[in-house]
């Protein structure tokens, strides 16, 4: 023949590890015959070869197939290590710093989100791949939004990633310092202190207009900046702004405020300060405080730029080098805290950590595990491109991370008795733990018939255009033979050799309750989905009371899942993916 079977093999292999497991005939023969120019005169001869390989590979797990091509291709290893390597593209102007210092600066508002975990794995492994510092600190500056449950989140779900800082700042332990600032930037003449009403200073911005206050002595606006400081000001009858031009084309950079007022107790500092930064002063001046060199975030912010070079340049700082990236949309769920929080409030979710959420809290209850996360991050890497990130894309990093991880059982939905006549007496069957890894042992399940007749329980859904006289193979156990499609189910013992289909089962003393939540995409066309939750019941095996909170298993044939609970009363988990 002029191909042999192992060059297909090692085709079928390599194109099933790259498609999450399923390897397609076509796109092997695409292969071969860019390959192997010869064979596109035999391609029809070399068909049934090609399905037949790539059937028996497609019927392996993923870490099945990735054993089989090291032990039988070890040279395509070193092909592979370089398709999956994961490269940043360099960082720019690095030469203008001692060294590279990254941070990442979320307000304690809410839990992170897919979004927030771009710029956070970003920022830090442009500091390793330097050798620099990744700095962590909280933009504390607005006392209305923020929480004190939110620091600990941030800081657990960052871990979680595993993601290490070498500083923390929380900046409301700054605003002393911020006020210095401030006060050395009005002495200069480029703050002022303004009393105009909320609606006409923002009639004057939207003009290009100057008012009044813009003209006043540095000893008046420093007085009522200690006025401000002192309560003597309510919240919105007067602010800093920095005095830039109120002509310019971004309109943001027309003097933005830089103080203001804000009557409202802060969850670290209560009521100690009464005036605090807007996000582009505070951000602007620690940047430079703590010496970062680069900064990385989503597009959103570019027109806060131009402020925050403008505070460092006023202070004779050097500022830091922004690097603008695409925003991440999750496909069926809202990534905004704004829109999170009505639908935590309505109780359409359960919390920010509900699993149909794109928090990260949300995607870890589904199972997403964290190095899922950091290898699609790094894959979409600092394009200024948006990306919508699909449930099928995410399933697909998600898959090749859990399939060695996961541990198998069984599990019968919607159980149905079968009764097997002319069975063995008694049979104990050893199944591996995980196919690919028999070290971590094995899990027993034990049968014993009655009267030449063994009682176990089957999946509802597995007796779906079946007929009287089908064959069936209990997976490691044994085939039958269905006799009637009645409830109980009867059937009769037909052999050990190796059949399709293969269908899990459980002893009718062999299982306890479980409960499998579905979960489906919260919003569809923009609205709220009713059917984004459902559950399923049925059967796992005895041995998964032991199962602790958050591991990740594999139902077999049903899809991998995350333990909410478990226990002899029953188990309730998560379906993340097939």
């Amino acid at each position: 023949m002029i191909i042999s079977r192992d060059t297909v093999l090692k085709y079928a292999l390599k194109n099933a590890i790259d498609h999450n497991g399923r390897a397609d005939v076509n796109a092997v023969i695409r292969k071969l015959v860019s390959e192997k120019p010869d064979v596109k005169g035999v391609i029809k001869e070399i068909i049934p070869l090609v399905r037949g390989v790539v059937e028996e590979v497609n019927a392996l797990t993923i870490s099945e197939q990735k054993r089989l091509f090291e032990e039988k291709f070890p040279e395509g290893l070193e092909e592979r290590k370089g398709e999956e390597e994961r490269k940043l593209p360099p960082l720019p102007d690095v030469e203008r710093f001692k060294s590279v210092i990254t941070r990442f600066a979320p307000e304690p508002n809410g839990y992170l989100h897919l979004g927030h975990a771009k710029a956070a794995i970003l920022s830090y492994e442009y500091a390793k791949l330097y050798g620099g510092r990744f700095l962590l600190r909280f933009e504390d500056t607005n006392p209305r939004a923020e929480k004190l449950e939110y620091y600990e989140a941030i800081r657990e779900d960052l871990k979680a990633l595993g993601l290490s800082w070498a500083e923390e700042k929380i900046v409301s332990y700054d605003i002393p310092k911020i006020y210095s600032y401030a006060k050395e930037i009005i002495t200069r003449g480029y703050a002022y202190a303004c009393v105009c009403q909320t609606k006409l200073l923002r009639l004057n911005r939207r003009l290009g207009k100057e008012c009044l206050c813009r003209s006043k002595g540095v000893e008046y606006n420093l007085q009522v900046l200690d006025k401000m400081i002192n309560g003597a000001y309510r919240e919105g009858e007067a602010v800093i702004r920095l005095k830039t031009s109120m002509r310019h084309k971004n309109y943001a950079m027309r003097d933005p405020v830089i103080l203001r007022v804000v009557d409202h107790p802060h969850p670290l500092q209560g009521v100690k300060y009464h005036v605090y930064p807007t996000y582009d002063f505070a951000c602007a001046l620690e940047d430079c405080l703590m010496e970062v060199s680069h900064v990385l975030r989503s597009m959103e912010f570019v027109p806060r730029v131009d402020i925050q070079v403008e505070v460092c340049k006023i202070l004779g700082f050097t500022p830091p080098v922004a690097i603008q990236f695409g925003r991440l949309k999750m496909e069926g769920t809202p990534l905004s805290k704004r829109r999170i929080i009505p639908l935590i409030r309505e109780g359409i979710v359960k919390g920010w950590d509900d699993p149909r959420l794109a928090t990260l809290r949300g995607l870890f209850k589904r199972g997403v595990h964290p190095d899922a996360v950091k290898r699609l991050i790094m894959d979409v890497g600092p394009s200024k491109a948006n990306a919508l990130i699909t449930k099928k894309l995410l399933d697909s990093y998600n898959r090749k991370v859990v399939d060695p991880i996961a541990n198998r059982f069984f599990f019968v939905k919607d159980p149905v008795l079968m009764r097997i006549h002319n069975a063995p007496p008694r049979r104990s069957v050893r199944i591996p733990l995980h196919p690919s890894f028999p070290e971590r042992g094995f899990r027993v399940l034990e049968l014993e018939g009655r009267e030449g007749v063994m009682e176990v329980y089957v999946s509802n859904d597995d007796l779906v255009k079946r007929t009287e006289g089908s064959m069936l193979r209990l997976m490691g156990l044994f085939n039958v033979r269905l006799l009637n499609l009645n409830r109980p189910l009867e059937a009769v013992y037909a052999g050990e050799e190796l059949i399709d289909p293969k269908i899990q089962w459980l002893p009718v003393n062999g299982g306890i309750q479980a409960e499998v939540f579905l979960i489906g995409p919260l919003l569809k066309d923009g609205r709220i989905n009713p059917d984004s939750l459902k559950v399923v019941s049925g059967l796992v095996e005895r041995s998964c009371a032991e199962l602790k909170e958050g591991e990740l298993v594999q139902f077999e044939r049903f899809g991998f899942a995350r333990i909410e609970k478990a226990g002899v009363d029953g188990v309730k988990a998560v379906l993340t993916h097939k």
